[in-house]
């Protein structure tokens, strides 16, 4: 089987004459488009040595008229084909000299990876989608996945048998989801708690009140804030926060900053009155 003939190239032929011609053969020999396999592996196998300079070297000094054959005990040896044997069992089916062995001991198609993108609120539920995966033949296919309530930003989930299935002989690959949640929320993320800030006065903050919040899903919460609450201090409001992957009775919280906001450009008046009310409380002489 010569290299160059499968390919119908010279033997002098380009590296670029080299994939133009292979990929013109596999347009005709691919099994999805009604080829032989076995064809196409033998078009693959010349190719990946032909495109490799180190290996087509290695190949053309091979197949050369020079080849060197010797004689032991009476059973011919060819000299350059033991020596590629030996190396090759030296590398196995990587390194220098590899071959498409590789290709041939291949017993399922290949995993693919694609990134899935959705937004913070999303992952509050299980997310039914259709995707499309983009197989190594270059052909597209939808496939349906399940997407688990609480995924993280980073996150990477396996769906077994919906990877590339370009050799329709062999089992199809695993797809590997990665996932990017965008957070377009004014909520910052700690864990599966979520966190967010509200100002109120410095009155309100002594005398105590009422404020709404939102939750992430839309809810409004009405949150009572106690007389003499500090700057800083932090309200739990459980079973608001985003939900631990694929556990739906597991639920972190919507953690409630309160900041206090001192009034400005108060005047002298007002400022006298502070200062009565400041020394009442503190027994401060005047």
């Amino acid at each position: 089987m010569d290299y160059y003939d499968l390919l119908g190239v010279e033997k002098s032929a380009s590296a670029d004459q080299i994939k133009s011609a292979f990929r013109a053969k596999a347009r005709h020999t691919h099994p999805d488009a009604g080829g032989d396999p076995e064809e196409f592996k033998r078009i693959n196998e010349a190719y990946e040595t032909l495109k490799d300079p180190e290996k087509r070297s290695f190949y053309d000094t091979q197949n050369s008229s020079n080849r060197i054959h010797v004689n032991i005990n009476g059973q011919p040896f060819d000299v350059f084909n033991d020596f590629f044997k030996d190396i090759h069992t030296a590398f196995g089916d990587t390194g220098p000299f590899a071959t498409s062995r590789t290709y041939r001991k291949q017993n399922r198609n290949k995993d693919l990876a694609i990134e899935y993108v959705c937004y913070l609120k999303d992952t509050l539920i299980d997310q039914e989608r259709d995707i499309s995966v983009r197989h190594i033949s270059g052909n597209r296919e939808i496939v349906h996945i399940n997407m688990p309530i609480g995924v993280k930003d980073g996150d990477r989930i396996k769906y077994s048998k919906l990877g590339d299935k370009t050799i329709n002989q062999l089992t199809p690959g695993d797809l590997y989801v990665n996932i990017k949640v965008i957070n377009n929320t004014d909520f910052k993320i700690d864990k599966n708690n979520l966190v967010v800030t509200k100002t109120i006065d410095c009155f309100e903050a002594i005398l105590g009140t009422a404020i709404t919040v939102e939750t992430l899903e839309g809810k409004k919460l009405n949150v009572t804030i106690p007389a003499g609450t500090q700057h800083g201090t932090t309200l739990n409001l459980k079973g608001h926060g985003l939900y631990e992957r694929g556990q739906k009775t597991n639920r972190g919280n919507l953690l409630l900053i309160i900041l206090i906001k001192i009034p400005e450009n108060l005047t002298p008046q007002q400022l006298n009155k502070i200062k009565e009310v400041k020394r009442e409380t503190f027994n401060e002489k005047q």
